[in-house]
């Protein structure tokens, strides 16, 4: 497990020994989930240092009228929720649920901040954590609101194309996923698609998403 966790941002700069070290002064557990189990609902105190060590969960919000909204995926070695781990309401503000069979590292809060303590380099690592997780709502909730369907699914690929250093790559899901992450209706994502195939910007089959006019791309996003 150390090996997999010298990828985790948390413990970036450690080699497995130390993490090994840490966990074990950490006095850590690690719970399982099978597939689409709620690992915390929203309204659940957030109490200790959550880490996955396997699988991936997804966040879920509900509007009023009872459809899901789709924050965001979180993978194996990144930590779940750390900006609610303390502050006025340290409270889960969504529903998170298991993608697949996963597993995650539960570090208690006291233990959390004994090895803060202990190993400084944690502390700038779990700061830099929030503030990566901060710059990613802000530009979340800039993207969902502020967009146009067609700006959202852009602005999709796009990042996907700059994550994996290509202009062909495999996203996480259906058009069924694309709609959900972004809070609309399936035959939208799909007439959007259809129309950047038609105008030659991309080209997919499946899950996997070809760009061919990356400028013509880029003018698709509204800002």
């Amino acid at each position: 497990m150390e090996r997999k966790l010298v990828d985790s941002p948390f413990f970036n700069g450690f080699d497995e020994e130390t993490i090994a070290e840490i966990l074990n002064t950490a006095h850590y557990n690690i719970i399982r989930y099978n597939k689409n189990s709620i690992v915390f609902r929203n309204g659940d105190l957030v109490k200790s240092l959550y880490i996955i060590s396997k699988g991936s969960v997804r966040t879920e919000m509900l509007d009023s009228s009872g459809n899901i909204f789709r924050m965001e995926d979180i993978y194996i070695n990144q930590v779940i929720g750390p900006g609610f781990l303390y502050g006025d309401s340290n409270l889960f503000p969504v529903n998170v649920v298991a993608n697949n069979d996963t597993s995650i590292i539960v570090i208690p809060k006291e233990s959390f901040e004994f090895i803060l303590a202990k190993y400084p380099k944690l502390m700038v690592n779990y700061l830099n954590i929030i503030s990566n997780k901060t710059q990613f709502l802000a530009l979340r909730i800039k993207n969902v609101f502020l967009q146009s369907i067609e700006g959202k699914i852009a602005h999709f690929f796009l990042k996907k194309s700059k994550e994996t250093n290509s202009l062909e790559f495999e996203i996480e899901g259906s058009q069924i996923w694309l709609a959900e992450r972004f809070n609309v209706a399936r035959p939208s994502v799909a007439r959007v698609i259809s129309k950047m195939k038609t105008k030659g910007i991309i080209d997919t089959k499946g899950r996997k998403v070809q760009i061919l006019n990356k400028a013509l791309l880029k003018k698709c996003v509204s800002y």
